[in-house]
C-alpha cells in the first residue's frame, strides 16, 4: 500500500510496477513506461492511495498526472470518497463554492451545477483559473496534466437550508505585458494597494454595521517575498501590525540609527557611520548640513569629537552638540557596560522612543527595539563586544528576522504571518 502518491513521480510508480509484475516476468528488459502494462502486474498486490488537490511537492519533482493516469489505469479498481464526515457542512459548502464553482447559497438539491457556478468558471478564467469536474465537461477550459481537478466534495447530511455568506473572495486582474518583471511588480503593488485599503475601509467606516480593530485582522503569505510592499503601505496609511518574520530589520527605524551610533563607538573615524548618525533622529541634520560636515572635517581624527561651530549654527548647532554628549556616554559605557545596557540608554535615555511614537508612520517601528534588545542581551550572554555584536547585528542586512519568541512591547495591530505559523 501506498499512501500519498499524488506526491510521487513515473520513475517511482515505474519502480513500484517492476516490484509488483508477476513471476513470469522474471528477466524481461525494461526499456520505458510503456514496457510495464496493468495486464502483467500480480493481481491484489498494490493499493494506492491519494488525492491530487494535495500535491504541493511539484518543485522537488512529483507530478500529479502520474496519479490521475492510474485512475485509468485501474478503472475497474477506483474506490472514490466523495463524501466528508470530518469537516462542518457550511466549510464544504465553502470549499465548493471557491474551488468548485458551486453556489454557496444553494441547497444541496442535485449534483448539476448553477448557472451562477458556470458563470463564476467562466470569469474564473480570466483571473485565477479554477480547475473542476465541470470545466472539464464542457471544454471551456483544457485542464493541464501537473493541475489537480477538484471534484464536488459531499457532506454527511445535505444542506437543505441557504448559508449566509461568511467570506469574500477577490480575484487579482492579470493582465500580462512584454515587459515580465515589470508586470510581477504592479501585480504585487496592485493587490498590496487594495489589501491595505480594503483593512482601512473596514477598521474606519466598517463592514455590515460593524467596525473592526486591527487586532481582529491578519494577513497570510505562503512566502514573505512582498511581505515588505504591505509593510510600507501599512505604515503609510497610519494602520498598526504586528509581525514575526521581520524582512526590513534594517529600516528607515531605531535599528539603523542604533548600530550606526555603535558603529561609530567601536570605529571613530568610519564616515559612512557618521553621516547615518549625523541624519538620524539623535542629531537630526539635514541632507545639506550633514554633507557640508563631512565636506570640512579630518577624517584622519575623531570624526564625531571635532567642533561644528564653524559650519552649523542655531538649532542645528544645538542638536549636533546634543548628539556629541549622547555619543560621549557611549564611549563611556563602552568601557564597563554590557551591549544590553547600551542599547536600552540609546532607546530610553535620549527620547529616541519618544520620537519614534510621536509619529504614526513610525510608531510600528517601536517592536524593533525588543528584537535589537534581545539579540544584544544574547551577545552578552556570548561575551561578544561591541565589535562582535555588529557582526552578528548586520547579518540581518541581507536576511530577514524571523522566530524570536519574546514579548513585543506592543502586540496590537494587524497580524501579519505564515500560513505554516498558523498552522
Amino acid at each position: 500500500m501506498i499512501d500519498e502518491f499524488q506526491d510521487n513521480n513515473m520513475m517511482q510508480k515505474n519502480l513500484l510496477f517492476m516490484l509488483a509484475e508477476k513471476e513470469s516476468r522474471t528477466g524481461v528488459v525494461i526499456k520505458d513506461e510503456n514496457d510495464i502494462k496493468v495486464s502483467d502486474l500480480e493481481p491484489d498486490k498494490l493499493f494506492f492511495v491519494g488525492d491530487e488537490k494535495q500535491s504541493i511537492y511539484r518543485f522537488r519533482g512529483a507530478d500529479v498526472s502520474v496519479f490521475r493516469r492510474l485512475s485509468e489505469d485501474f478503472k475497474e479498481g477506483n474506490l472514490e470518497l466523495k463524501k466528508n464526515y470530518r469537516s462542518h457542512p457550511s466549510l464544504i459548502k465553502m470549499f465548493n463554492a471557491i474551488f468548485g464553482g458551486m453556489d454557496y447559497n444553494v441547497p444541496d438539491v442535485s449534483g448539476k451545477p448553477t448557472q451562477s457556478a458556470k458563470a463564476l468558471e467562466e470569469e474564473a478564467h480570466d483571473y485565477s483559473v479554477f480547475y473542476t469536474e465541470q470545466t472539464q465537461a464542457r471544454g471551456t477550459i483544457k485542464i493541464p496534466d501537473y493541475e489537480a481537478v477538484y471534484r464536488n466534495v459531499e457532506t454527511k447530511d445535505p444542506v437543505k437550508e441557504k448559508l449566509e455568506p461568511r467570506m469574500t473572495v477577490a480575484l487579482l486582474n492579470k493582465k500580462s505585458s512584454k515587459d515580465k518583471e515589470e508586470d510581477e511588480a504592479s501585480e504585487v503593488v496592485s493587490e498590496a494597494s487594495w489589501v491595505v485599503k480594503k483593512i482601512k475601509e473596514i477598521t474606519t467606516e466598517g463592514i455590515n454595521g460593524k467596525v473592526y480593530s486591527p487586532n481582529d485582522i491578519a494577513i497570510l503569505f505562503r512566502a514573505t517575498t512582498n511581505q515588505k510592499q504591505y509593510e510600507n503601505l501599512l505604515l503609510q496609511n497610519e494602520i498598526p501590525y504586528t509581525t514575526e518574520n521581520v524582512t526590513g530589520f534594517y529600516s528607515d527605524g531605531p535599528v539603523n540609527d542604533i548600530s550606526a551610533m555603535l558603529r561609530l563607538a567601536a570605529y571613530p573615524k568610519d564616515t559612512l557611520a557618521f553621516a547615518s548618525v549625523l541624519r538620524s533622529s539623535f542629531v537630526n541634520l539635514s541632507f545639506e548640513e550633514t554633507e557640508s560636515i563631512l565636506a570640512v572635517f579630518d577624517e584622519s581624527q575623531t570624526l564625531f569629537a571635532q567642533d561644528a561651530a564653524g559650519v552649523l549654527e542655531g538649532k542645528s548647532l544645538e542638536r549636533y552638540k546634543a548628539g556629541q554628549e549622547i555619543y560621549a556616554r557611549v564611549l563611556e559605557f563602552v568601557q564597563d557596560k554590557t551591549n544590553a545596557e547600551i542599547v536600552t540608554y540609546l532607546w530610553y535615555e535620549t527620547g529616541y522612543r519618544y520620537e519614534t511614537f510621536v509619529n504614526k508612520k513610525t510608531y510600528m517601528y517601536s517592536s524593533l527595539y525588543d528584537m535589537i534588545f534581545e539579540l544584544a542581551r544574547k551577545a552578552d550572554a556570548d561575551n561578544l563586544g561591541i565589535a562582535e555584536f555588529l557582526s552578528e547585528l548586520e547579518q540581518y542586512k541581507d536576511k530577514k528576522l524571523e522566530g524570536m519568541e519574546i514579548p513585543l512591547d506592543d502586540e496590537d495591530g494587524v497580524q501579519i504571518m505564515t500560513i505554516h505559523e498558523q498552522e
